[in-house]
């Protein structure tokens, strides 16, 4: 684009209501790290790595959890309570001991069998349960962060408001945007009832969701961002948008219709549960799309929160 008062409008999706406005910012995710070379027959070696890696998983999601408590942000921290339930899984950890005593290395044990649980909850007919993926994929690169002895990601740099443009987030990425700078959050992807979604609904960060991949040169431009009709308009002065042709700007989230009544900290008194609801078949009924993150009684942890009301 060269004309600097021109402006192009995508829509997408409303997920989290509100106006935003800032400097476009594309976060990309980390590309896998590679697996450091070592010999894969000793095992013992691996189980002791894997072992130190899941503790400071736990620890890490615990700080951040307690963080985003201090925030207010109760649905975000109850997810980031179910990712250290899902660490801490026997279900899990069965799993990745049993692919390290066939000679596979610890890394390569954690993406194997994060990507089948993924794969699995991809395969349901839920399309809530088919955007818990995600978490799985979030909880594998940090697991493989922490294989490597990698620090947790650093905050982009800079000091200008901005929109986060991103193809994909997990709900820890969305937990660890600076809340001083990012103004609004745009995923080219996903859906409205990701838990990416939800943190950000906790975060009161407006959000638009679908809007497919967005060209190079958005980035560093001026956008604004309407999480109640779903668009984002890039460039162009600060004028309501139209959308263009052939597009429609989505429903409000507002016209969605009221989740059920829900208790406001539901927890669960175990942990033993996550692995078995990420990765079990969807029930023959879904859960109502409205409920947003939540499914009915009985379906999984505590934090598994609906969306906050206004």
């Amino acid at each position: 684009m060269t004309d600097s008062t021109a402006s192009s409008l995508f829509t997408g999706i409303g997920a989290v209501p509100g106006r935003a406005e800032g400097r476009v910012l594309r976060l990309r995710l980390p590309a896998p790290l590679p697996t450091p070379p070592a010999p894969a027959a000793d095992r013992d070696g691996e189980r002791a790595r894997l072992a130190r890696a899941l503790g400071r998983a736990d620890g890490e999601l615990q700080v951040e959890a307690r963080a985003a408590r201090r925030r207010g942000a109760l649905e975000a921290a109850a997810i980031l309570d179910a990712h250290r339930a899902l660490v801490t899984d026997p279900v899990l950890a069965r799993e990745l001991d049993l692919a390290v005593a066939a000679g596979e290395r610890a890394q390569d044990a954690v993406r194997r069998a994060l990507a089948r649980w993924a794969e699995r909850l991809e395969a349901s007919s839920d399309p809530t349960l088919r955007s818990r993926a995600d978490d799985l994929r979030d909880l594998a690169r940090r697991l493989e962060r922490l294989l490597v002895a990698g620090p947790p990601p650093p905050p982009e740099a800079g000091a200008d408001p901005c929109i986060v443009v991103a193809d994909g987030l997990g709900p820890s990425d969305v937990v660890r945007l600076d809340p001083h700078r990012v103004r609004g959050l745009v995923l080219e992807g996903g859906g409205p009832y990701g838990h990416a979604v939800i943190a950000a609904r906790s975060l009161g960060l407006p959000t638009v969701v679908a809007v497919g991949p967005l060209p190079d040169w958005v980035e560093g431009r001026h956008a604004v961002l309407d999480g109640d009709a779903g668009w984002v308009r890039v460039g162009g002065a600060d004028v309501p948008p139209r959308p263009v042709a052939g597009g429609t700007v989505a429903t409000a989230v507002s016209s969605r219709p009221t989740p059920p009544a829900w208790p406001t900290a539901r927890r669960s008194s175990s942990r033993r549960t996550s692995a078995t609801w990420l990765t079990r078949t969807a029930p023959a009924t879904p859960a109502p799309a409205a409920w947003g993150c939540g499914a009915p009684s009985g379906w999984g942890p505590g934090p598994l929160l609906p969306p906050r009301r206004s």
